[in-house]
């Protein structure tokens, strides 16, 4: 049973809170009584969208000293921010932002003499989930494919370093993909990449696979308004697994506030995988575009979330699939 006591009244610093998930996550603090701090680069666009009653600073947190005024009297951290580039010439930037800033934050928390929880987001690229052939279970072997997925084995190990030497409350979430409604209908959304040819090649370029390219460019002359329907060359279907952001919120909410979840690392995702070729065709329909259907060269990605260890411990009950993300695009079409 979690204990919401030091909630109301007390400060939590959400990292990131300009994104989609912790200007939600923002918003639920807030209303359950919380304060809520942030920290925003100068010059972020997002933070004229903010809610007005979270006390903003402006820095970077690869600076120390920005890092540790965020902390500051805090009761609690959730770590959302983290720069994502998959370009190798980033690695540094990389570092600095994802590394470094993680340091700086569990190093000011372990210090604090009032403090609840600093829940660590990370990613299922420290898997990786594009190259596991089965259920991606928190106990598989970390091997990133990427400087950024590296970057987050990183901040896990500090997570887990500052929880056994310092005793520091902590708990770290692996992200799948998270989707929104409003983000699966464009070719550039962090979700609809996953469907436009554009993306997808996008995605088969940044792991070399270039064969897969060559097709793609072969059959598909506008990618950004065609979706893809990927087989592999035994006709087997893509698969994947969405997390929709709000049941992402409830997830957090359950990190944050659950005594069980202290020490341990969980998987979050959405209650079911799909197959491509069950919902390209629907999402075609929902936003009118066509879809192809090519078999490419290479593995199918065959991506499946085990969130038994959150749903059990924890009680996580997620309730929106990506047929429910799909139903909504049509509604708002």
């Amino acid at each position: 049973m979690n204990d919401n006591e030091w909630m109301r009244g007390g400060t939590v610093l959400v990292t990131g809170a300009t994104g989609r998930v912790g200007s939600r996550l923002s918003e639920r603090l807030l209303d359950l009584g919380a304060h809520v701090r942030t920290v925003v680069l100068p010059g972020d666009p997002g933070r004229s969208r903010l809610d007005a009653r979270i006390t903003v600073i402006e820095g970077s947190l690869g600076d120390r000293e920005v890092a540790e005024s965020a902390v500051h009297s805090v009761q609690a951290v959730v770590h959302l921010a983290a720069l994502m580039d998959w370009d190798r010439s980033a690695a540094p930037a990389l570092f600095r932002s994802n590394v470094e800033a993680s340091f700086h934050l569990l190093d000011a928390a372990s210090q604090l003499p009032d403090f609840h929880r600093f829940v660590t987001v990370s990613s299922d690229e420290v898997y990786p989930a594009l190259a596991i052939d089965g259920d991606i279970h928190e106990q598989l072997s970390l091997a990133p494919y990427s400087f950024y997925g590296l970057t987050k084995q990183l901040d896990e190990v500090l997570t887990d370093f500052y929880g056994r030497a310092y005793a520091l409350p902590v708990t770290t979430v692996r992200f799948a993909l998270t989707a929104a409604a409003e983000e699966i209908t464009r070719h550039d959304g962090w979700s609809g990449r996953l469907f436009f040819a554009s993306g997808l090649r996008a995605l088969f370029a940044g792991l070399g696979r270039l064969d897969a390219v060559a097709v793609i460019d072969g059959a598909i002359a506008d990618q950004d308004n065609t979706l893809l329907l990927p087989r592999d060359h035994s006709g087997a279907s893509y698969r994947n697994h969405f997390c929709d952001v709000r049941d992402l919120i409830d997830a957090l909410m359950l990190l944050l506030t659950e005594p069980a979840a202290v020490g341990d690392t969980f998987n979050v995702s959405g209650p079911e995988s799909f197959e491509y070729e069950d919902v390209v065709p629907r999402l075609s329909e929902a936003l009118g575009i066509p879809f192809v259907e090519l078999e490419l060269p290479g593995p199918a990605f065959s991506i499946k979330t085990d969130i038994s260890r959150i749903r059990d411990r924890l009680g996580y009950a997620p309730s929106r699939d990506i047929e429910t993300i799909i139903s909504e695009v049509g509604e708002r079409s």
